[in-house]
């Protein structure tokens, strides 16, 4: 892959993140609209359902896209499901279906293009993944008020998708990432300790944030800046991961944020902190997982998807409480203390994330 300069790359993965954010928006609407419907005995069935299609299914969805190579396309098909979704809610499994796998589609091809141009920093992974926080909270809000996500999202998806498909034109195909990564090879054993290390940091990540959300429930009204505090976060933890150290830097936000996010229901200011610190790893495991992997970005991209959604239906199982707050905090630290520790054994000295 030629070189890019930094305005094009910048305003590449910027447009991706807007766009993460309004696919994410018309999902979650989506998502509330079907719960309204009744349909299903049990609300969980559809939360299971969704974080299956949309998740879940990231992972052999992204071994398909790597074979594939067509991310722009990926992502352009992603957007026109999540589009035509609503039309299929005469039929609720069926609209559930269909705005999940688009949902799941415009995250790997949009994370196959950011992984791709980031040249194996982290910092990049912040703007795609981050918006989508936003898009969340706003889903969340419109699905609570009963606004049906029809002919007003397809009309905005019909303009981004003209968009990626005009923005992506001279990155059709993505090349690996192997050339900036430096990749050394490795005993099996090493490689497999640092996929497994970051992969348990990750879900267990997901786990944490799932049970901090529902003690942040009752942080109202500072529950709203919640989504602000992990947007920036996730945001600004590459780009600090990539000036002070990938190991230093983001074993000390999960470490510090771990008292701070057992202080939820006391003292809501200092919850929003935690929230932030613990929210800096992700685009750092992201990063580290696509250059263990240079070969297969959307793989790399589902995998991480996979492990958020298992470890979102455990938090199920665990209950929301200060202590296994705490304790799943410091064990993601531990974690990814080693799994970075294996990393650094497989890359050369110059990309060391030290």
């Amino acid at each position: 892959m030629e070189t890019r300069s930094r305005s094009f790359v910048g305003a590449t993965i910027t447009l991706h993140g807007l766009t993460h954010a309004l696919v994410d928006t018309a999902s979650i609407c989506l998502y509330f609209t079907i719960l309204r419907l009744g349909v299903f005995d049990d609300p969980m069935t559809v939360f299971f359902l969704y974080g299956i299609f949309a998740f879940a299914m990231q992972s052999p969805l992204g071994f398909l896209a790597d074979w594939f190579n067509r991310p722009v396309l990926t992502a352009a098909c992603g957007c026109l499901l999540v589009a035509l979704a609503p039309f299929f809610l005469t039929v609720p499994l069926l609209a559930l279906l269909v705005v999940g796998i688009g949902n799941a589609l415009y995250h790997l091809g949009g994370g196959m293009i950011t992984l791709s141009l980031s040249r194996g920093r982290a910092s990049l992974s912040g703007v795609f993944v981050a918006p989508g926080t936003f898009g969340v909270a706003f889903g969340t809000v419109l699905g609570m008020k009963s606004i049906q996500p029809t002919l007003f999202f397809a009309a905005l998806f019909a303009v981004t998708l003209a968009t990626i498909l005009l923005a992506g034109r001279s990155i059709w195909r993505v090349t690996t990432v192997s050339q900036h990564n430096n990749v050394q090879k490795i005993s099996p054993a090493i490689f497999y300790g640092a996929m497994i290390f970051l992969c348990g940091t990750v879900l267990l990540r997901s786990t944490v944030g799932q049970l901090s959300s529902e003690a942040a429930k009752s942080m109202m009204p500072w529950f709203y800046a919640v989504p602000v505090a992990v947007f920036a976060g996730k945001f600004c933890g590459g780009f600090l991961a990539d000036r002070f150290g990938w190991h230093r830097l983001t074993l000390f936000a999960i470490l510090v944020s771990a008292p701070f996010l057992c202080v939820v229901r006391i003292c809501p200011p200092a919850a929003l902190v935690g929230f932030f610190l613990f929210s800096m790893s992700m685009s750092v495991t992201l990063a580290a997982m696509s250059n263990l992997l240079p070969a297969s970005p959307g793989f790399a991209f589902g995998l991480t998807a996979l492990c958020l959604a298992v470890g979102a239906f455990a938090a199920l199982q665990i209950p929301s409480t200060d202590r296994a707050i705490f304790l799943l905090t410091v064990l993601s630290a531990s974690l990814f203390y080693f799994g970075i520790r294996c990393y650094n054994n497989m890359v050369s000295t110059d990309n060391k994330s030290s």
